[in-house]
């Protein structure tokens, strides 16, 4: 498995995508505009903003890019969400969830121990874990937990078959 040490290096956004792609790994859609008040507006608006993200994912990666994989912004759970998944699914995608955190949402530079602490926590118990970890200036200690989590996981048991980095 190849982890991609983008952080040593400042390519642009379309460099990264390019490399991980080309690399093998998966690349997932996650919407254009990422704006929950326009894009759970309407499923039509929701649909056209992630055919967007699509339509430039290509124009990047090339023909041969089709993951029709989406995480929802936010999550897709509960039953308000329900029509924008099933026009997901009538479009061709299918979606991923996380049910794992590290909590690196709650704050800036949340000290690593708590980021730890709650990906110990959370993990417990779960065969499956997709955990949801931000990629931003302001999360510093999130990259330093990255790194744990993919060495450690296979203390807790866990078989890594890929690693999917989604932001």
């Amino acid at each position: 498995m190849k982890i991609r040490k983008k952080h040593i290096y400042k390519p642009d956004g379309h460099k990264i995508a390019y490399l991980t792609f080309d690399d093998g790994q998966s690349i997932g859609n996650h919407t254009y505009s990422h704006n929950y008040k326009y894009i759970y507006s309407d499923t039509n608006v929701f649909i056209k903003d992630v055919n967007k993200c699509e339509t430039i994912l290509k124009s990047i990666l090339g023909s041969k890019f089709n993951s029709r994989l989406v995480r929802f912004p936010g999550e897709s759970f509960g039953k308000k969400l329900e029509a924008f998944r099933d026009v997901l699914r009538h479009d061709g995608y299918n979606y991923i969830d996380w049910n794992d955190l590290t909590g690196d949402a709650e704050g800036q530079n949340i000290p690593v121990g708590k980021l730890l602490n709650n990906l110990r926590e959370y993990t417990k118990g779960k065969e499956h874990v997709v955990i949801l970890i931000h990629d931003a200036s302001t999360k510093a200690t999130t990259i330093i937990v990255c790194y744990w989590h993919i060495v450690n996981l296979f203390t807790f048991r866990y078989n890594i078959k890929e690693c999917i980095l989604i932001h």
